[in-house]
């Protein structure tokens, strides 16, 4: 498995744990894809190592603020009607 840089690894977690949990709906969609960013760079960092957890985590966080925005999405789309 591959080494991993812990500064940049707590960069993408400190974002992604930022965005699942802001409560403000309002504020939430610019926390989404500020976290979204971060990993999309980390995930580019990591592109040419073997799969590793650190690999398996991004995924894993990158379908979960997918899923989260989804949720946002419905919730505005169900509030305006």
């Amino acid at each position: 498995m591959g080494k991993t840089e812990p500064g940049k690894q707590l960069e993408w977690k400190r974002l992604f744990k930022a965005a699942m949990l802001e409560l403000d709906l309002a504020i939430l969609p610019g926390k989404i894809e500020e976290a979204k960013a971060a990993i999309c760079r980390r995930e580019s960092e990591l592109q040419t190592q073997e799969l590793s957890e650190e690999k398996m985590a991004l995924m894993d966080a990158l379908n979960a603020l997918n899923d989260l925005a989804r949720m946002l999405e419905r919730e505005q789309q169900d509030g305006a009607n």
